[in-house]
């Protein structure tokens, strides 16, 4: 359920930049457009970290696997 209604958040905020773009937006929302690529960089920045994060989460355990059977890890784990 909130998968969707954050779908349905996301494709209003897309139809408004579009909006402004071509210029059917009211004068007042001239600043909008910048809120709207404030909330996007922060859902990239979001998102970026959490793949990370996994990644990271994901060599540790490949790591401590080869170390349990006695093989020395070549996988070098991120900074």
């Amino acid at each position: 359920m909130w998968l969707l209604g954050e779908e349905k958040r996301i494709q209003s905020l897309v139809k408004n930049t579009i909006d402004y773009f071509h210029g059917n937006s009211g004068k007042d929302e001239g600043l909008y457009l910048f809120v709207i690529v404030r909330d996007f960089m922060a859902m990239l920045e979001k998102v970026c970290k959490e793949v990370t994060d996994a990644a990271a989460a994901a060599m540790k355990l490949i790591s401590f696997a080869f170390i349990r059977r006695g093989e020395a890890p070549h996988l070098q784990l991120p900074s």
